[in-house]
């Protein structure tokens, strides 16, 4: 991966990845007016909907533009819920923009790995403060997991 990478002087700040805008084109959808599905059937806003449910989520995310990335990563999972952008059990799109988030200022790094510890933080009450401190040890533990499994590789590597 680190040949993909844009080349940069050893002497310049890491460049920060751009947190995606275009939600529609982030979750691959295309746009249409309605769904197409029976009212009851629904399960994502469309068209016009999905525009200001999308705005709405950019909004309130940009209202923490200035906060430390793992911050912003933790602060996007109740937001993205809150803005209906995805169905209520899908929380992988919502985990992937937040996995992207908080590896905005680590080039090197495509995401961070949440792993199965992701799961335990979707629908996490309480406070702020107790959710942002469940969001750090499930990217603390998802990193430990990555780790291991990448130790695991490369013994298996080792063995061929």
């Amino acid at each position: 991966m680190r040949r993909l990478a844009p080349e940069q002087a050893v002497d310049e700040a890491p460049l920060k990845r751009p947190v995606p805008r275009d939600l529609r084109n982030f979750l691959g959808l295309h746009r249409v007016e309605v769904s197409g599905l029976a009212e009851d059937q629904v399960q994502r806003p469309a068209g016009d909907d999905f525009d200001a449910a999308s705005s709405g989520f950019l909004k309130a995310f940009d209202r923490i533009s200035g906060r430390h990335p793992l911050t912003r990563a933790a602060a996007a999972l109740p937001f993205w819920r809150l803005s209906g952008l995805s169905p209520v059990e899908d929380v992988i799109e919502g985990a992937s923009f937040a996995a992207l988030v908080a590896v905005q200022d680590l080039p090197f790094l495509g995401f961070a790995p949440l792993g199965r510890h992701g799961r335990t933080i979707w629908r996490l009450g309480g406070t702020p403060s107790e959710r942002l401190a469940h969001t750090l040890e499930a990217f603390r533990a998802g990193a430990s997991d990555a780790r291991a499994e990448l130790r695991r590789l490369r013994h298996w590597r080792a063995d061929l």
